[in-house]
């Protein structure tokens, strides 16, 4: 394990990072956030991740690049829901209508503390207080970052709190494994039937539609970019269950020689194409971050479960541990010499 120096925020916080080794991957992450930085194979110096060079970068232009997106991941109809006959209003950062990913100060925007640090783990953890961002609290949350055999990045999420609230967490990293220009030439498989349409301000309305609808079928894997010739414009969540599962692989990404097999325990997948990235700076490795410069893949709950009673909840109460494991395996396939 490697330390180093990243840079002081505005409330004199030293945020470092921290360089990984194992499972024949290198990973660095920062404790603004919780960000994975970059990402390669010991034997590649291509990044697989998007990120930024610099923490005044990520304070200033970062679009959750590699961040812990929280206490509640997406999007809440309005920044409102309620807690038996109590209102609860968040704020609303997006669109100056609805509350997107904890908030401008959410936990992904914010210093996280260093509990372990080992060659191939990094343990952060983060108190949220009571009444920030409008959530109810205060809500301890835990973060273990594993890199396993296998070339697997495992992500641990817990989480208690003090008074009733809600939690979903979601690893937000922008996954570019060609290292081109963008990602629309990789290929996409999503382990689901259906997905949750959304209105003008990315608020699911409706029941479930199926992934015949409107070009979102990613059933078998087929090329991001949209066979039609419409410009591909996802920002959906794919239903993977009704509730979370024990941990099982939900979706795939490839492009050449490398793959991604996602595993998780959560009952959706968040699929943002990137379409809207626009950074006028280089990222890690001189990468260039502007439309479709990489895709999210964010297994979390379905968004607006606050408001909607028939998708999983995501209440957390006193005495209970949110709990979410999720895995990314990386392989690279070998060329083989042989005439």
């Amino acid at each position: 394990m490697q330390k180093e120096f990243f840079g002081i925020t505005k409330n004199n916080e030293s945020i470092q990072k921290f360089t990984l080794t194992g499972g024949g991957l290198i990973a660095k992450f920062i404790n603004w956030g919780a960000v994975l930085q970059d990402l390669k194979f010991e034997s590649d110096s291509k990044s697989l991740v998007l990120g930024l060079e610099k923490l005044e970068d990520y304070i200033k232009h970062s679009r959750y690049f590699g961040a812990t997106a929280g206490p509640y991941a997406n999007r809440i109809d309005s920044g409102r829901f309620r807690i038996n006959e109590s209102e609860i209003q968040l704020q609303t950062n997006f669109q100056k209508k609805h509350h997107l990913h904890g908030g401008t100060e959410g936990i992904g925007r914010r210093a996280w503390n260093v509990d372990e640090v080992a060659k191939n783990a990094l343990k952060l953890s983060i108190i949220h207080p009571d009444g920030h961002m409008g959530y109810p609290g205060p809500i301890q949350i835990n973060a273990t970052f594993s890199l396993l055999d296998s070339g697997i990045l495992d992500i641990v999420y817990k989480a208690e709190t003090e008074k009733t609230t809600i939690v979903n967490l979601a690893h937000h990293s922008y996954f570019n494994l060609s290292g081109e220009k963008t990602i629309l030439e990789h290929e996409l498989k999503i382990n689901a039937s259906t997905f949750l349409e959304v209105d003008e301000g990315l608020i699911p309305r409706g029941e479930p539609q199926s992934v015949e609808v409107g070009g979102h079928d990613f059933r078998d894997f087929r090329r991001i970019k949209n066979e039609s010739g419409k410009i591909s414009n996802l920002d959906h969540n794919y239903c993977l269950s009704l509730n979370p599962q024990e941990i099982r692989p939900v979706a795939w990404l490839k492009s050449g020689l490398v793959s991604l097999q996602i595993n998780t325990t959560e009952p959706g997948i968040q699929v943002y194409d990137g379409h809207g990235l626009d950074l006028k700076i280089n990222g890690v490795d001189g990468r260039y971050l502007g439309a479709y410069a990489g895709i999210a893949l964010e297994p979390q709950l379905w968004p607006d479960s606050p408001n909607r009673q028939e998708f999983a909840s995501p209440y957390l109460f006193p005495g209970e541990v949110y709990f979410q494991h999720t895995q990314y395996q990386f392989l690279k396939k070998l060329i083989s010499n042989k005439s």
